[in-house]
């Protein structure tokens, strides 16, 4: 909810305060703007609005700090992640993965099946262990997640 997102940022910004936007890996900030922009041309393509003259050079200096602080967020996760040993038991993964099935009218085998050809496993499992790391996060900051 609202309540657990104030407190992810929260944890991570005290986290962050010593750590550089700017000595982050530009491979790993690539990908993550080119994902952001992606998803902001789909987003416009699905409203209709894809034919409108887009200063996309001008989107991408925008959206690129978002982008950073997002591939600063996923590193610091992961270290959190590793120091603290976390796993994320696979029946979790499996969960997942049958939820989005569901969410999709699809059988879960069927749904993983097509993770599994599109190499999309780890990804979900990789998601996983970043919700995980950050309630962990939150409990050790003494947070509550929900109202």
């Amino acid at each position: 909810g609202d309540r657990r997102d104030a407190w992810r940022r929260a944890a991570l910004d005290h986290l962050e305060q010593d750590l550089s936007h700017d000595e982050l890996p530009p491979g790993l900030v690539g990908e993550a703007l080119q994902e952001d922009m992606n998803r902001l041309a789909y987003t416009l393509a699905m409203q209709g609005q894809a034919d409108q003259e887009i200063d996309w050079n001008q989107i991408r200096v925008k959206m690129e700090p978002e982008s950073r602080r997002r591939v600063l967020d996923t590193l610091v996760l992961e270290q959190l992640a590793r120091e603290w040993e976390l796993q994320v038991p696979e029946a979790e993964v499996e969960a997942y993965i049958a939820g989005e099935a569901q969410q999709q009218g699809i059988p879960a085998a069927e749904h993983r099946a097509t993770l599994e050809k599109e190499n999309r496993i780890d990804a979900i499992r990789h998601a996983a262990l970043m919700a995980t790391a950050v309630s962990e996060m939150i409990a050790r900051a003494g947070g509550q997640e929900d109202e």
